[in-house]
């Protein structure tokens, strides 16, 4: 629809600048399935690659053979199923080190709080320790992250310090230029909390 839209939009301007080609009328009707298949076959035909829907390569040196029975059954090439596997595995070992990191932070946190409770209890920290190694053991968590991780957990801030040092300073959508003005900030509201206490 993109390119119907700027042919109206220069239309109405009175620009006259865009023109639809008939590139366009296809790209329209790739909306259907079949009609996207037989486009595919049609490309691999003429330039041995097979696209997606969207165009992007995704096999190259397509036979004519192949081209046919792949827009006849609707399967992939043998590259694309396996890029599938391979994100789907990411994705997984990603929320797998998400969930490890979870059950590290709340276990060490427990080991820290119990040995600052009323009454310090070391064996019951020991445990929270150990359950807190034998979460990064059984999610297979990367040796070279797992420093990053112990200062993570030793960090004991509140939930609102977090939130106003992200918003303040950590934040990734800061506009640029207002790094040093936002750290003053949060370092003068830092102090005034400090004074308070």
């Amino acid at each position: 629809m993109d390119p119907f839209y700027k042919m109206a939009v220069s239309h109405i301007k009175g620009e006259n600048t865009f023109n639809t080609t008939g590139e366009d009328l296809v790209n329209l009707a790739r909306g259907v399935g079949s009609v996207n298949k037989a486009w595919q076959v049609q490309t691999a035909l003429h330039s041995m690659e097979w696209l997606s829907r969207n165009e992007t390569l995704m096999a190259k040196g397509v036979s004519p053979a192949m081209a046919y029975f792949m827009g006849i059954t609707g399967l992939q090439p043998l590259e694309v199923s396996k890029n599938s596997q391979y994100y789907h595995a990411q994705q997984n070992q990603e929320q797998m080190e998400k969930t490890a990191e979870k059950g590290y932070i709340l276990e060490w946190q427990r080991g820290l709080r119990s040995l600052t409770q009323s009454v310090p209890d070391p064996v019951e920290a020991t445990q929270h320790f150990r359950n807190a190694d034998a979460t990064l053991a059984f999610y297979k968590y990367p040796q070279a992250r797992r420093d990053a991780l112990f200062a993570k957990a030793n960090d004991r801030q509140t939930l609102p310090d977090t939130e106003a040092w992200l918003y303040w300073v950590g934040g990734k959508d800061i506009p640029a230029g207002d790094e040093t003005y936002r750290a003053g900030v949060y370092s003068r509201m830092q102090r005034q909390q400090q004074g308070t206490q």
